[in-house]
């Protein structure tokens, strides 16, 4: 076994978050103020406290240091600790490995239970979890491991222990296996970093790492606001214009036809099924044309404060527009064969590309997912988003909101197809090369989201 990296007396030590602007101490009360013009306040009676409160607007300190100070009131620490408890609470302290001026390893609490105060017995057998997720962003190594409540960032002057890290509860007899610093050691396992070897429950199985570090950073609001103050959010360009067809070469579709009988919506909600197999009659351009005037088409009888907004009769974050529809058009009455653009302004379809290998191999590829042997569905409605008109205004969350609106169109889009008798269903996985190969357009810039297959009406 190799012996432990040398360190020197490096610790945990905090101090005021970032988020914490200014700490104003008056007697015995200080005012904390916050971005976003917050507020936020702390009292105390005893004299030590004050002295503790008042080394927190110097830079950081010592866990250590701190606990001891405090268990040197006269109240055995009891105060200094609600303190501290408040702003561990109110995420309002950054946490660090290293010394009260040298930070090497840094712990963003991302929710309020944090408490690092109790130290994890030495003998403990540790480990990293295997749902742990190593990224790199603005410069600095990020490990999210999936139960902690803090975000672990490494910083380039610590970087000699991110292998230790990851090697944390491997074989210990393995000469080839670094050893983490007990310092080091015992921090992470403060953090929840590191975990008893049994933490995990068995449906820890069932998440594969990058669907929890998705969930885990799309949900933890900790995480969102460090995500949010990164500098790449200056970095997103403005697009605020509609995609619009080329009006030369633009397809006009007919609207929802007014005569049709409605169906109740409960009957519609109880008929509504997938249905896979394309069958006998082909789908129409008048069931194309009402299907998409129903669900996608942008409504011109809303006052919309932005030309730029698009309201349609889904609801979408923002109204913002980031998904955009496409038609793969395989066997439609009234349409060539061939990958089309929605226009939802004028309601029309504009040629993207023709009929080619590109095209045969998403309609291949779309039966192959929806198991249909060699049967090819008449159209499929592919569903894109533009992700940087999104992040404009919900940056760090833009994709969750994405895949919200996929499923609420992929209903829509259910809903309308039954009222019209068709016979649709959504695609579970796709090749986004596909759309790329299409469209042309860069993944960063435009990229597939989501596919749905529809064909003509059921028999009888």
């Amino acid at each position: 076994m190799q012996d432990p990296i040398a360190q020197d007396a490096d610790t945990l030590c905090f101090g005021l978050h970032p988020d914490v602007t200014d700490l104003v101490v008056a007697d015995r009360q200080a005012a904390l103020h916050l971005t976003g013009d917050l507020r936020s306040s702390l009292e105390w009676n005893l004299e030590q406290t004050g002295l503790l409160v008042r080394r927190l607007r110097t830079g950081g300190l010592a866990l250590d240091d701190w606990l001891d100070q405090a268990a040197s009131a006269s109240d055995g620490g009891a105060e200094a600790g609600d303190i501290l408890a408040f702003l561990l609470r109110g995420r309002l302290l950054i946490w660090w490995h290293g010394t009260p001026d040298r930070r090497e390893l840094i712990i963003e609490p991302v929710r309020g239970s944090f408490d690092p105060t109790t130290p994890v017995d030495p003998g403990t057998d540790l480990t990293l979890s295997e749902l742990a997720v190593v990224s790199h962003a603005d410069g600095e190594v990020v490990l999210n491991e999936p139960l902690a409540p803090v975000v672990l960032r490494i910083l380039p002057s610590a970087l000699s222990l991110l292998p230790a890290i990851l090697a944390c509860g491997r074989d210990p007899d393995d000469p080839a296996v670094p050893v983490l610093p007990p310092a080091v050691r015992d921090t992470l396992a403060r953090c929840g970093v590191l975990r008893p070897r049994d933490a995990d429950a068995p449906f820890a199985a069932a998440w594969t790492p990058w669907e929890w570090w998705l969930h885990h950073q799309l949900r933890d609001d900790g995480h969102l606001r460090r995500v949010l103050a990164s500098s790449r959010r200056a970095k997103v360009p403005r697009v605020l214009e509609r995609q619009v067809a080329p009006r030369e070469t633009a397809t006009p579709l007919p609207p929802r036809a007014q005569a049709q009988a409605k169906v109740p919506f409960d009957v519609v909600m109880e008929s509504r099924r997938s249905l896979r197999e394309p069958t006998e009659t082909p789908l129409t351009r008048d069931h194309l044309g009402s299907l998409l005037w129903s669900v996608a088409r942008y409504r011109d009888d809303r006052p919309a404060p932005d030309p730029a907004l698009a309201f349609r009769n889904i609801p979408l974050a923002g109204a913002l527009g980031e998904i955009e529809f496409y038609v793969a058009v395989h066997r439609c009455e009234g349409l060539e064969r061939g990958f089309y653009f929605y226009d939802g302004t004028d309601h029309v379809l504009g040629s993207v590309a023709e009929p080619g290998e590109a095209l045969d191999a998403m309609l291949k590829d779309v039966a192959k997912r929806l198991f249909i042997g060699d049967a090819i569905p008449d159209v499929v409605v592919v569903l894109s988003t533009r992700q940087a008109r999104l992040s404009q205004k919900y940056y760090g969350g833009a994709y969750r909101l994405t895949l919200i609106h996929v499923g609420i169109v992929y209903e829509a889009l259910y809903l309308a197809a039954t009222e019209l008798g068709l016979s649709p269903c959504a695609v579970g996985f796709a090749d986004i090369g596909h759309f790329a190969r299409l469209t042309g357009r860069h993944p960063f810039a435009e990229t597939s989201i989501g596919e749905f297959a529809l064909s003509g009406p059921v028999a009888g």
